[in-house]
């Protein structure tokens, strides 16, 4: 649904191919909604390599990090649009 909606705009094919290719391959499941979630498997080894190569002072800046971004105007944009 998002990769056929990505693939209208020229510049956002090769994440519109991505996308279709992480589903296709069972990394990245998509929901009946549209939004696309990583496979268990796939976020349980992130996590564990996070665990193994970050400190929990990282864990939490990085988190946070994300969180303003996906608060701020310009995320919530680009998921609009």
């Amino acid at each position: 649904m998002i990769a056929h909606q990505l693939a209208r705009d020229p510049n956002l094919t090769d994440a519109a191919a991505a996308i279709t290719g992480l589903v296709r391959g069972s990394f990245v499941n998509e929901t009946e909604s549209g939004e696309y979630i990583l496979h268990r498997i796939i976020r349980d080894f992130a996590k564990e390599r996070l665990d193994q190569e970050e400190s929990s002072e990282a864990q939490r800046a990085a988190r946070s990090r994300a969180d303003r971004w996906i608060a701020s105007p310009t995320f919530l944009v680009r998921m609009i649009v």
